[in-house]
Formats: C-alpha cells, structure tokens, sequence
C-alpha cells in the first residue's frame, strides 16, 4: 500500500519551499502552473480548480495518487 504526501507535507512543501507571495505559489503564473503539468506528461488541468495557483496546486498534490505526487515533486524540485 502507498501512502501519499499528508497535509503537513504539502502545506512545507507550499509554503517553505516554493513560497507563496499575496496567495500566489512562488513565480506560478496561471497559464505556467497549466505548462508544469504538461511537462511532466501529466493529464492534469488546474483550470478545472477553483481558487488561486496555490489553491489550485494543493488541491490537485492532495487528490493525486502517490506516483503522481512524486513526479509533481520532482518537477518542483527541478524548477526551484
């Protein structure tokens, strides 16, 4: 059984390690946040969240499976 990113997890991921500026996850813009998963080769579209890019991307790491998780990590990680 795999067991996923908890809240705590994603929240220091968001806030420690991206940032978050006014509500807005690190240089996200809305049409970048739509590339990063594209690039990933991921089927994701945040459009289809509610909120800001920070809303948007703890809604979507929280909902994913854990390999998902860990390749949304990986592109985060490569980014910043």
């Amino acid at each position: 059984m795999e067991i996923g990113l908890t809240k705590g997890e994603i929240y220091k991921i968001v806030n420690k390690y991206i940032g978050v500026d006014g509500g807005y996850l690190g240089d996200f813009s809305y049409q970048s946040h739509h590339d990063f998963y594209v690039e990933l080769d991921l089927e994701i579209d945040p459009y289809e969240y509610e909120g800001t890019t920070r809303e948007r991307f703890i809604a979507i790491l929280s909902d994913a499976e854990p390999g998902v998780q860990a390749r949304i990590i990986r592109g985060v990680l490569d980014k910043y």
